[in-house]
């Protein structure tokens, strides 16, 4: 059996020691560095995210934060802006598969809230008895969800009679947040049918070095590939056009992974406007198509 002097002792303990350190180092850097973090088994496959805040953690955003800085941008995440354990995404999936049939009543809900008129009637003799029924449905269930304050239906005369809710977080879902949730859920969607890695996030502000701020829709972000950045627009766009494409060029990202979706175009708009600007238009129809494209 071999025998060790103490100071020869204290010398191979203290190598091992920072060889082991060392390794732990190397580790770290590697996990630092990983692309998209891993949700469990990398994936969503095994993950119902309903009722889930799986996503609104640093960790699931820090892909996107290493990619942003190493173009030399600060970006800031709310991370509560993908929590799902809310009803936010459901309704907004609800909205976008009806939305031929909602979007008048839509389009109310938004002026209603401009003027803070904060009652408001649907006539639904309007719309045809098939029709009528799932309206009915839709806006029982979205009250039961606390999306309205008070919901009465006038069955006689066929009048929903709406009383609204006055929370900042329902007033800008039917502004307009409602389209970024719903991207939010085709982007995921997507990302579990493919089963990969990814990183997202809705929200985000970034600050550029010379100081100029934006703030975008929907991010995704997956193992070697480049950002897909989704802007919602439920209104006016032509007036930033010129934005998106300084925008898009200063993140230094095809036209593929700049992507407009714009309620009040159809596919053929879709298409000729990709056609005549270095950005892709889409519509609720082509969005999941497009995603599961550029993945």
């Amino acid at each position: 059996m071999a025998v060790y002097a103490p100071l020869q002792v204290v010398e191979q303990l203290s190598a091992r020691y920072t060889a082991a350190l060392r390794e732990i180092d190397n580790l770290k850097s590697q996990l630092d560095d990983t692309e998209p973090t891993e949700t469990n088994d990398n994936s969503l496959n095994k993950i119902n995210l309903n009722d889930s805040n799986l996503l609104a953690t640093e960790e699931q955003h820090k892909p996107l934060i290493n990619w942003f800085k190493k173009q030399q941008i600060v970006p800031e995440f709310n991370y509560s802006a993908v929590d799902m354990s809310g009803f936010y995404d459901e309704a907004a999936n609800k909205i976008g598969e009806k939305y031929t049939i909602f979007e008048k009543i839509l389009g109310q809900l938004g002026w209603s809230y401009r003027k803070n008129v904060m009652t408001l009637n649907v006539d639904l003799k309007k719309y045809p008895q098939k029709e009528q029924q799932q309206i009915n449905q839709l806006l029982r269930e979205f009250y039961s969800h606390t999306l309205f304050a008070n919901y009465r239906y006038l069955k006689q005369d066929k009048i929903a009679n709406l009383k609204l809710q006055t929370a900042a977080p329902v007033r800008q879902f039917f502004t307009g947040g409602w389209l970024e949730w719903f991207t939010l859920n085709a982007v995921l969607q997507v990302i579990q049918q493919k089963n990969v890695r990814f990183s997202v996030a809705r929200g985000a502000k970034i600050r550029f070095q010379n100081g100029d701020l934006h703030e975008l829709d929907v991010l995704l972000y997956t193992p070697n590939n480049t950002p897909l950045v989704i802007e919602c627009k439920t209104g006016e766009y032509r007036r930033d056009l010129d934005k998106y494409l300084n925008l898009r060029k200063r993140l230094n990202i095809p036209a593929s992974h700049f992507v407009l979706l714009v309620l009040d175009i159809d596919d053929t708009q879709a298409k000729s406007l990709s056609g005549m600007y270095d950005l892709t238009f889409v519509t609720l129809k082509t969005l999941q198509a497009h995603i599961e494209k550029v993945v």
